[in-house]
């Protein structure tokens, strides 16, 4: 943030946004930007999430959001304003001519902060978009903002998610509103609603034409709230996303909403995981979608689908055209409902993503699967993760692969592929263009395998992410991969956490990083790296500041912090860094991240 603020005090007209999310943010450093924005005018949109902002840090901000600017758009989310910041905020609120997008969730406002809010926007005629979620309000509190709220005819989105609204709050919300309310999106997800809140919504749905995205997933509704709901999506036209999962639905509401679906003209997003839908469900929404034009991403994962309800959804792939996006993890499909899947994969060109998570798929499943990866050709995102794969399905879809130009995405971890299988897609590597992620973590592999895919890697010319997390492929296998980064010109991110990697191989990786002009992200927590072979990463780190390098947390290593005591304080080491700013320089920035991002 310090390269902006020369900027932002001399309302430089080419930057209209101060974006510091996760910077590391303080109070202190909120005292200058607060003196920066003060009469700045360029300055639209400030982004500070995930930091640690505090009630003085906040009020440096509201000091400067009262004075004469144009910022049309704040971020707290992920800060430590509590009670105090949302008071400040509150009153900023009551007084800005200017302000329209305020994130103010997970900021512990307490019922206090919710009480701020209520009071300030029976003022407020601006904010079209407020996002509140997670900040401990009590139900009383919530049901005092969603009151007000109800008559605020500007806002267009409203995030309540995890802040116990209970049935009085959607009432509230919904009891004589006038129907030409603008709310699009509205969140309520992780509170209590129960049927009757949700038979309240369900009734203003029937005739509201603005709502677009409605999410109350987990909640407490039952089946009887479900059909409440599907009843009224099939009277509304305008709603396109629907976010169900985690209630208590049952077959017959599940039904019930496959038939709302089937003729929608605008729903893109059916989202009902774990909702307790079983193989009647299932068919029922393939039948849906055999007749349905719209929806893009369908995800009912956590339901006992079966190889029943699996089967009914491969024929409608053999004929819908719109789904790109699907989710069957953790839906009981076994062998015979991912070789029924597959048999759909053949004929469809639109489905991009598909999610086969948690399905105890052995080898003879991933067969079938392979095969019709050969032709297929919409495919890009594979996740197979916490199945029962072998070096057999690893061998099976690295042949397939080979054959495949459209598979970017592949997610293998959690299974017991070993060596062989790992030597099976080190021989893929050279072929294939289009994979750009592989994770292969928590598997079986070793040193043979760790060293196969490291002299692949030479070769390979388009994957930008690679996994083997929890994986022993020891010193062998972590100086093949060092060696192969020397000539690799696009691995970006490497993750080797718990990988038995010792010294030898910390040296090895220790001169890849310090030459690499690719390399981003390593990660190399929970491995037995010593002092010596920490310390050549940490100058390697800093010769080379185009790279992140995380070595926290070796387990048995015996810091000595001064506190007297033997323990293995390098447990506790990447927090002691982050923590007191001692990370700064080795440039560190863990790859767990940047692999889910």
């Amino acid at each position: 943030m310090e390269a902006i603020l020369p900027r932002v005090f001399a309302s430089d007209p080419s930057l209209t946004a101060v974006v510091a999310s996760a910077a590391g943010v303080e109070d202190i450093d909120m005292s200058i930007l607060g003196d920066a924005l003060h009469n700045n005018r360029t300055i639209t949109s400030i982004d500070l999430s995930n930091n640690s902002i505090g009630p003085t840090g906040t009020d440096a901000l509201c000091q400067a959001l009262k004075s004469d600017n144009v910022v049309a758009a704040v971020d707290l989310s992920y800060n430590q304003i509590g009670w105090m910041g949302g008071d400040m905020m509150a009153d900023v609120l009551q007084s800005t001519a200017t302000l329209t997008a305020v994130n103010l969730s997970s900021n512990q406002l307490g019922p206090d902060g919710a009480e701020s809010l209520a009071a300030a926007f029976k003022w407020n005629t601006l904010v079209r978009e407020l996002r509140v979620a997670s900040n401990h309000f009590s139900s009383d509190s919530s049901l005092a903002l969603l009151q007000v709220l109800r008559d605020h005819q500007a806002l267009v989105t409203l995030d309540m998610s995890h802040n116990l609204v209970d049935d009085r709050g959607v009432i509230a919300l919904t009891e004589g509103r006038d129907e030409a309310s603008e709310v699009a999106e509205l969140i309520l997800a992780g509170n209590v609603i129960t049927d009757a809140g949700v038979a309240a919504l369900a009734n203003a749905l029937t005739t509201n034409t603005a709502l677009t995205a409605l999410n109350l997933s987990r909640n407490c509704f039952t089946g009887e709230g479900g059909e409440a709901l599907a009843s009224a999506v099939a009277k509304n036209a305008t709603l396109r996303t629907l976010d169900l999962s985690s209630n208590f639905l049952g077959d017959a509401a599940g039904i019930a909403l496959a038939e709302a679906v089937a003729h929608h003209p605008r729903l893109t997003e059916v989202l009902v995981s774990d909702c307790q839908f079983g193989p009647a469900t299932a068919t029922a929404l393939a039948t849906a979608l055999s007749a349905n034009a719209t929806v893009a991403r369908l995800d009912v994962s956590s339901n006992s689908i079966s190889a029943t309800g699996a089967a009914a959804l491969a024929t409608a792939l053999a004929v819908n055209t719109a789904l790109t996006d699907l989710n069957v993890s953790l839906a009981s499909l076994g062998d015979e409902g991912v070789a029924a899947l597959a048999q759909g994969l053949v004929a469809n060109a639109t489905v991009a993503s598909l999610s086969l998570a948690g399905n105890a798929v052995s080898d003879a499943g991933a067969a079938p699967l392979a095969q019709a990866l050969t032709t297929n050709r919409g495919l890009q995102t594979l996740n197979l993760s916490g199945n029962a794969l072998g070096d057999g399905a690893a061998e099976s879809l690295a042949t397939a692969l080979a054959n495949n130009s459209t598979l970017s995405v592949v997610d293998l971890s959690l299974n017991l592929i070993g060596d062989a299988g790992a030597t099976a897609w080190a021989d893929l590597l050279p072929l294939t263009t289009s994979l750009t992620r592989v994770t292969l973590s928590n598997n079986a592999l070793g040193a043979v395998g760790g060293a196969a895919l490291g002299t692949a890697l030479r070769l390979n010319r388009s994957i930008t992410v690679l996994d083997l997390s929890g994986n022993a492929v020891g010193d062998v296998g972590a100086a093949s991969i060092a060696a192969a980064l020397a000539e690799n010109a696009v691995l970006e991110t490497l993750a080797l956490v718990q990988c038995s990697i010792s010294n030898l191989g910390a040296l090895a990786l220790a001169d890849a990083v310090a030459t690499t002009t690719t390399l981003k992200a390593l990660d190399l927590t929970l491995n037995t790296i010593q002092a010596t072979g920490e310390a050549a990463l940490r100058d390697a780190a800093a010769r080379n500041a185009s790279v992140s390098v995380d070595v926290s947390c070796q387990p048995g290593r015996d810091w000595d912090d001064g506190d007297g005591d033997s323990d293995d304080d390098g447990l506790w080491l990447g927090a002691w860094r982050r923590s007191t700013g001692a990370a700064a320089h080795w440039n560190v920035d863990p790859l767990s991240s940047a692999i889910a991002k």
